[in-house]
């Protein structure tokens, strides 16, 4: 495969991905539109989450972190490096 084809891919990748917040960045959206963006960053994730937990005990034990943090009002920057934490000891434990 040619440079100049991954060169082009990374290009229009990224334009792609851009073209989404530029565009919404100008279109003033109605509150109920608002809300739904809103809540989307939080349903993704725990889509991914879910889809890839399979009886992980110490992934398990992460989201359990997680998601008590976020119910408690938490930042998700919080919850996630909890998780991970929570997780990472939890491997190192043997878990």
């Amino acid at each position: 495969m040619s440079w100049w084809v991954i060169a082009a891919l990374a290009v229009g990748t990224f334009a792609f991905r851009a073209a989404g917040p530029t565009l919404l960045a100008r279109v003033a959206l109605p509150a109920w539109a608002q809300r739904v963006v809103d809540l989307l960053p939080p349903a993704l994730l725990a889509a991914v989450v879910t889809t890839q937990l399979r009886f992980d005990l110490p992934l398990l034990a992460g989201v359990a972190i997680a998601v008590a943090i976020l119910w408690r009002r938490g930042s998700l920057l919080m919850a996630v490096g909890a998780a991970m934490a929570v997780a990472a000891v939890a491997r190192w434990l043997g878990g």
